[in-house]
């Protein structure tokens, strides 16, 4: 996987068949979210935008004998109103230590537990001060170990337009993209922007993937990816990644029907 682009070639402007995605840092990811990276040729971490309490930027869920266990990790205060490549980890807590005990004795028994587990250790051995270098760190090491070599951007280095489909536009512009894909529902998008500019959009119609689990009969969905991870080979993981490139498409509404 390519490190992270402090830049982008800003003379690009000509489009090519790029597709790009574009989220936020999160921490211990989904598998949604890998997929979405997978599916894209640029990955766009949206670094300088409001950090939010309630989204999955500094918590994450494993899967332990007890059930479901969330792993959060604290940040300093009033986190609202910083953008998120300013939040500061908080070390009041030894939330470290929390964390790696409760991974390890979780799934230290799983198949291909040790190889990633060492990765993911050394990442949690390090002093970072901000939790967007603690995501990203973690990100780049599940696309690492699986594989990924999707690029990656911030989205604070390439100086977007304002609003919220807008910048979303401008930094599939300025990436020289030809399709945007989108996770969910567009409903919070203005599509006739994107298709003013000749972008597609195409969704992520993403499918939940089921495999074996070490502590549940009836399979436990919206974990982190590392739950997958510890317990089946990562080429299962990727081939999984690979039939679903196959089944994207761009969105049945053309730019013809809406724009006049």
């Amino acid at each position: 996987m390519d490190i992270i682009c402090s830049s982008w070639n800003m003379g690009k402007s000509m489009k090519s068949d790029i597709t790009v995605c574009i989220h936020q840092p999160n921490f211990l990811p989904w598998i949604g979210f890998i997929h979405k990276v997978f599916l894209s040729d640029v990955f766009v971490i949206l670094d300088d935008v409001m950090f939010s309490k309630q989204d999955y930027q500094n918590r994450n869920t494993i899967l332990t004998a007890n059930g479901p266990l969330q792993l959060s990790v604290p940040v300093k205060s009033n986190p609202e109103r910083r953008y998120i490549n300013n939040i500061e980890i908080s070390y009041q807590t030894n939330w470290r230590k929390k964390h790696l005990e409760s991974i390890y004795y979780s799934y230290k028994k799983a198949s291909y537990f040790q190889p990633f587990y060492e990765r993911l250790e050394h990442i949690y051995d390090s002093d970072f001060v901000r939790l967007y270098d603690l995501n990203v760190a973690i990100i780049k090491c599940i696309l690492d170990y699986l594989k990924i070599n999707t690029k990656i951007v911030l989205s604070s280095n390439l100086g977007s337009a304002t609003g919220k489909t807008m910048r979303l536009v401008d930094i599939c512009e300025k990436l020289g993209a030809s399709n945007y894909i989108y996770g969910g529902t567009a409903d919070y998008m203005d599509r006739t922007l994107f298709y003013q500019k000749q972008i597609n959009l195409i969704s992520q119609n993403f499918n939940h993937p089921t495999y074996s689990q070490m502590h549940s009969i009836s399979f436990v969905s919206c974990l982190s990816i590392v739950d997958w991870i510890f317990q089946h080979p990562a080429e299962h993981i990727v081939s999984y990644l690979e039939s679903e490139r196959g089944k994207l498409s761009i969105d049945n509404q053309k730019y013809s029907s809406l724009v006049q």
